[in-house]
C-alpha cells in the first residue's frame, strides 16, 4: 500500500460531517400531553430542541456511502502482484507459456506454499489478462520437455488444462521446452508473439550460459524471489546386496544438519542408521552409504531423518534388490598395463576389489560384432588404437541399447591408422601431448565425494586432447587445472559413454592407484546394477514394453500407461516403485531421481529477457464497477428511508 494510495483514502475522514450533521439537527420539541393547557388561547410554539443522534439508519447509508466514494476514488492507486504482458498497440497475442515441473519446483522458499504453485497462479494471472483473439499453448519444462496444449484460442480449455497439472520428479529441461514453445508459435498468425518462462531456473548447471540467449521469440523469463539459503537433501536410490544396503544422497546448500541420518525400514520398522554427514562433501554433491543389515532383513525403503529441508517428497526411496549378474569386459594390453609387482592390470584390479558380484572377462581384441558385445554390460576400454567400420557400427547399436562404455585415451589413440576412428566414444581423433598440468580442478573433486582429493597430483607424464562435442550434450566431470577436459560422460540412446584423457596404465599416471579411480567404477557398476534390463530409471525416461496387457500399480493406485503399435509405454513422473503386472506375473521396476535436480543454485538469465520490456509483475485491481453497483444501492435505500421518514413526520402533525 503506497502513500499516495493511502493518502486517496483520507477522503473517509468526511464520514465526520453527517455525524455532526445529525447530532446538530433541530426538530420540533417533543410534545408531552398537559389537561390544563387546554385552558390557554393555542399559540404557535418556536421552542426547538436539540437531539442526540437520531434516524440512525439514514446515517448509517450516508456513512457508507462516504466510506464507497474513498475507495472508489483510491482504486486506480492500488496496484498488486499479478502478471501481465505488455502489447503493442493493443495487438492480439499469441503467448507459449513455459511452466517447469521440475522436481526443483516442489521447494518450499517460504515454508508453505510450494514454487510450482506461485507459478500456476502466474499463469492464471496471464490467462486473466488475456483478451478474445489471442492464442495460448502451454509447454512443460520437465524433462523431456513436452507439450501439454497446442496453441488455442479457447481460454476456458487453457485455463481448465492449467488447473489440472502438478509437479513432478523429473530433471528440468529449459532448452528443450523453450525450443518447443518458439517451434509453437512460428506458424501462428497473431502480429505479436510471446514466449513466458515460469521456472526457478534451478536445472543444475548454474554456471551455464545464462538462459535465453539465441531465441528468435521475445522471451519473458519471470525472474523470482529465491531464498539464499536453500538447502536440500534427497535419497537418489538404494539398493540391497549381500547383506547390505547401498543407498545414494545427494545435497545441496550450506546450511545442513549435521545430525540427519539415513535410516532403512522395514514394514514400517527401522532396522539400521547411518549419519549421512561423515559421507558429504563439503559443498553440493553426492555421497554412497554403505549400511550393514542383517543377512534375513527384507528392506524396502530408506528415508532421511532429522530436520526438514525445502523438499520433503525427495527423502524417502525404495530399496532395490539385485538379481541379475553382469559382466564386465576390459581390453587392453596387458604387456603395458600390468604392474611392477605382477597381476592383472590395474583395472580388473579395482574391478575385483569392489566386491561388486561381476564377471570380469579380460580381453586383447576389441569385440567386433554384436554378438560379442551382447554378451558385455560394462565395456572398459584403455588406450585403444582406433575401430574399424564394422566395430564402430556394433559399438553404436550396444551403446544405444543400454551399454556402457569406459575408455582412456593415451598415446596408441592419438596415432590411429588410416580410417581408423575412435566413434561413437569420441568424436575425431585425439591429440596426445607432455603438457599436463601438475594438478586438476578443485571444484571438480566433489564429483568424486570423500575421495575426490586424491585426484589433486596425478603426476601425469602426459595427456590426451579431445574434442569436447557428439550428438548428444557432454558433461565434464573433472577437469584439468586450465580447465580443459580430464573426464566426460555423455548419454547415447539408453547407455552412456566416459572418456578420460589418460590411459589407464601406471607408466603414465598414477590415476588407476587414486580412490578416485576406484569411486568412479563403483559409480559405474552400481549405475549398470540398477538398470540391468531397464529395472532402474529417471523419472521422466519411459518403459516399454512388448505387448498391451500391462498393469502398472503404485503406491497410489493404478496408474496411467499408453498402448500403441501392440506395445506398452510406462512414463513415470514420481520416483518410486512402479509394479508391472505381465502375463500374471508382477515384475518391480524404480523410478529414481536425477542427481543434479537436487542442486538448488539458480541459473543467470540475459538482460534481454527481463520484465521492463515484456511485461510487468504488477498490475492495477479495477473493483468500480461492484462500488458503482453499491453506491446505486445505498441510494434507493436512503430514498426508501426518507420517504418512509415524511411519512411518519406527516402522521405525527396529523395528531
Amino acid at each position: 500500500m503506497t502513500f499516495v494510495f493511502t493518502a486517496a483514502l483520507a477522503i473517509a475522514l468526511l464520514v465526520i460531517a453527517p455525524f455532526a450533521a445529525h447530532l446538530l439537527r433541530v426538530r420540533r420539541a417533543k410534545e408531552q400531553p398537559f389537561p390544563p393547557a387546554h385552558l390557554v388561547p393555542a399559540l404557535t410554539s418556536s421552542a426547538r430542541q436539540r437531539k442526540k443522534l437520531e434516524d440512525r439508519a439514514l446515517f448509517s447509508i450516508r456513512l457508507l456511502a462516504i466510506l464507497a466514494l474513498a475507495v472508489l476514488g483510491a482504486t486506480p492507486l492500488l496496484t498488486c502482484s499479478k502478471l501481465s504482458i505488455s502489447r503493442d498497440g493493443g495487438a492480439s497475442l499469441a503467448v507459449a507459456i513455459v511452466l517447469d515441473d521440475s522436481m526443483s519446483m516442489r521447494a518450499r522458499d517460504d515454508g508453505t506454499t510450494t514454487r510450482f504453485a506461485l507459478a500456476k497462479q502466474q499463469a492464471l494471472d496471464l490467462f486473466a489478462s488475456a483478451r478474445q483473439g489471442d492464442a495460448i499453448a502451454i509447454v512443460l519444462a520437465g524433462a523431456p520437455a513436452r507439450v501439454v496444449l497446442a496453441p488455442t484460442m479457447d481460454l476456458s480449455l487453457a485455463e481448465h488444462t492449467l488447473q489440472r497439472l502438478e509437479p513432478s520428479d523429473r530433471a528440468t529441461d529449459l532448452e528443450g521446452a523453450m525450443a518447443l514453445g518458439a517451434s509453437l508459435l512460428s506458424e501462428l498468425p497473431q502480429p505479436q508473439h510471446r514466449m513466458v518462462v515460469l521456472t526457478d531456473r534451478c536445472d543444475g548447471m548454474p554456471d551455464a550460459p545464462p538462459l535465453g540467449e539465441g531465441l528468435s521469440v521475445p522471451t519473458w523469463i519471470v525472474s523470482r524471489q529465491l531464498s539464499e539459503n536453500a538447502n536440500d537433501c534427497a535419497v537418489l536410490y538404494a539398493e540391497q546386496r549381500s547383506g547390505r544396503v547401498y543407498a545414494r544422497v545427494a545435497c545441496t546448500g550450506n546450511q545442513r544438519d549435521p545430525h540427519r541420518n539415513l535410516v532403512v525400514r522395514e514394514a514400517g520398522q527401522t532396522i539400521a542408521r547411518e549419519p549421512i554427514f561423515p559421507h558429504l562433501p563439503q559443498d553440493t554433491g553426492t555421497a554412497e552409504l554403505d549400511v550393514p543389515i542383517a543377512s534375513s532383513a527384507f528392506p524396502d525403503e530408506v528415508a532421511l531423518e532429522g530436520s526438514s529441508d525445502f523438499i520433503a517428497e525427495n527423502d524417502v526411496a525404495p530399496v532395490a534388490r539385485r538379481s541379475t549378474s553382469f559382466t564386465v569386459g576390459v581390453v587392453s594390453d596387458r604387456s603395458l598395463s600390468n604392474v611392477e609387482t605382477g597381476g592383472p592390470p590395474p583395472v580388473e584390479q579395482a574391478l575385483v576389489a569392489l566386491h561388486t558380484g561381476a564377471t570380469i572377462h579380460p580381453m586383447t581384441v576389441m569385440p567386433d560384432t554384436v554378438e560379442e558385445l551382447s554378451k558385455l554390460t560394462i565395456l572398459v576400454i584403455d588406450d585403444p588404437a582406433g575401430f574399424t567400420p564394422e566395430t564402430r557400427e556394433s559399438l553404436h547399436g550396444w551403446v544405444e541399447r543400454g551399454g556402457v562404455a569406459l575408455v582412456g585415451l593415451g598415446p596408441r589413440s592419438a596415432r590411429a591408422p588410416l580410417g581408423a576412428t575412435l566413434e561413437p566414444l569420441v568424436s575425431g581423433i585425439p591429440h596426445w601431448a607432455e603438457d599436463a598440468p601438475d594438478s586438476v580442478n578443485e571444484r571438480d573433486c566433489l564429483h568424486f565425494g570423500p575421495s575426490g582429493p586424491s585426484l589433486l597430483r596425478l603426476e601425469a607424464k602426459g595427456r590426451a586432447h579431445f574434442p569436447f562435442d557428439g550428438p548428444t550434450e557432454p558433461t565434464a566431470i573433472l577437469r584439468w587445472s586450465d580447465n580443459l577436459p580430464l573426464i566426460v560422460e555423455r548419454t547415447l540412446g539408453r547407455g552412456t559413454i566416459t572418456v578420460v584423457g589418460l590411459p589407464f596404465s601406471p607408466q603414465w599416471s598414477d590415476l588407476p592407484f587414486r580412490p578416485a579411480f576406484l569411486a568412479l567404477l563403483k559409480q559405474l557398476v552400481d549405475d549398470v546394477g540398477l538398470r540391468a534390463g531397464s529395472k532402474r530409471i529417471d523419472v521422466g525416461q519411459s518403459w516399454v514394453i512388448d505387448s498391451e496387457s500391462v498393469e502398472v500399480r503404485t503406491k497410489s493406485g493404478p496408474y496411467p500407461v499408453a498402448h500403441s503399435q501392440g506395445k506398452t509405454r510406462i512414463t513415470p513422473h514420481e520416483a518410486g516403485r512402479y509394479d508391472l503386472r505381465i502375463a500374471q506375473e508382477v515384475d518391480s521396476r524404480i523410478a529414481s531421481i536425477p542427481a543434479h535436480e537436487v542442486d538448488l543454485r539458480p541459473r543467470r538469465i540475459t538482460e534481454t529477457n527481463q520484465e521492463n520490456r515484456l511485461g510487468t509483475t504488477s498490475g492495477t485491481i479495477d473493483i468500480s464497477r461492484w462500488i458503482a453497483l453499491f453506491l446505486l444501492f445505498l441510494l434507493a435505500v436512503e430514498l426508501g428511508l426518507r420517504a418512509r421518514n415524511a411519512r411518519l413526520l406527516a402522521r405525527d402533525s396529523a395528531r
